[in-house]
């Protein structure tokens, strides 16, 4: 699924109330920075060894973190993507994000692979898994091993996906977000 231009959402969630905005939007999502691919071509990094090194450009930890304020003061810099199966998938058991348009999600960025990670949902938890790719995920500091096991998903956590910054997001979180509290 295409991200939706966050200023959209911040409109529709000053115009409803928290069970309005929940009923309407009942998934989870991605609130990732928008970069545009040419500002990422040229920069690899190998982190399928869990002792491997990044590269000089590598984001730190501190780096990754997307700030509240940045998200209300500079909406235009951020897309939503919705966490929703398509049909595109051909995987029941699993949401993919990736570069290439038979994922769920799409993330038209070159650090980022054709299928790069996926989520997974039981009852209330989530967990993100990567496959194996050049560049990396990451949940917090964590890294997400390639075809290892997932890392649990929490609500609200900073990820990396290739060189993009990321947050995983309840409806209700989001909505918090983009009313400032």
């Amino acid at each position: 699924m295409a991200g939706i231009p966050l200023q959209h959402v911040t409109a529709e969630a000053a115009k409803r109330t928290l069970p309005q905005f929940i009923a309407a939007y009942p998934h989870f999502w991605l609130l990732v920075e928008a970069v545009k691919p040419a500002q990422s071509r040229g920069m690899v990094f190998d982190t399928i060894a869990p002792g491997a090194q990044l590269s000089a450009g590598a984001l730190s930890a501190a780096m990754l973190r997307i700030l509240d304020g940045d998200v209300r003061a500079n909406p235009q810099r951020y897309e939503l993507y919705a966490i929703i199966k398509t049909p595109r998938n051909p995987w029941t058991d699993r949401v993919l994000i990736g570069r290439a348009a038979n994922n769920d999600v799409v993330l038209d960025n070159p650090s980022v692979s054709k299928v790069h990670a996926y989520i997974t949902q039981q009852g209330t938890s989530a967990q993100l898994a990567s496959y194996e790719t050049r560049n990396p995920t990451k949940v917090g500091s964590t890294t997400v091993l390639p075809n290892g096991p997932g890392v649990a998903l929490p609500d609200g956590a900073d990820l990396q996906i290739g060189l993009l910054k990321a947050r995983y997001l309840s409806t209700s979180a989001l909505y918090r977000l983009l009313r400032g509290g």
